[in-house]
């Protein structure tokens, strides 16, 4: 449910602005009304709930579509729900011969990190190649 409380948009470089007393929606209409305002590759990261430390990466796409009613609240929670961002050092090779250039960027979940990427789906445990990575956020 998407009910008021303090949200925290994440930016690179330790940046953040408090929303107070705000839903999801109010601070995602306000932050894509400003991200063409944005320097490219500065724009938010993440947004994170100060009530229950839950946070999501912002995917303006997905939350646009939750904007229009397309998805539900508990479905941008469940798709973008993350424990924090990482980049790649190295490039990488996936079991299926697919290459990732160094800095992508990727969600971390539980154990495995996904790469954030719209036309790719692939996931890695994290406990096997943390050393490739670096917490962004």
């Amino acid at each position: 449910m998407d009910a008021h409380t303090t949200i925290t948009v994440l930016f690179p470089g330790d940046l953040a602005v408090n929303y107070h007393d705000h839903t999801l929606a109010m601070v995602v209409k306000d932050q894509l009304s400003l991200e063409a305002n944005y320097p490219k590759g500065f724009g938010p990261l993440l947004l994170e709930f100060k009530d229950t430390g839950s946070k999501i990466f912002f995917n303006s796409g997905s939350l646009e579509w939750y904007l229009s009613g397309k998805l539900s609240f508990d479905e941008i929670m469940e798709n973008l729900g993350c424990e924090g961002l990482y980049r790649n050092k190295v490039a990488l090779k996936t079991q299926l011969n697919a290459e990732v250039e160094p800095e992508c960027l990727w969600m971390k979940r539980d154990d495995f990190l996904r790469l954030i990427d719209d036309d790719e789906m692939i996931l890695i445990d994290f406990n096997v190649s943390e050393k490739l990575f670096y917490k962004v956020i």
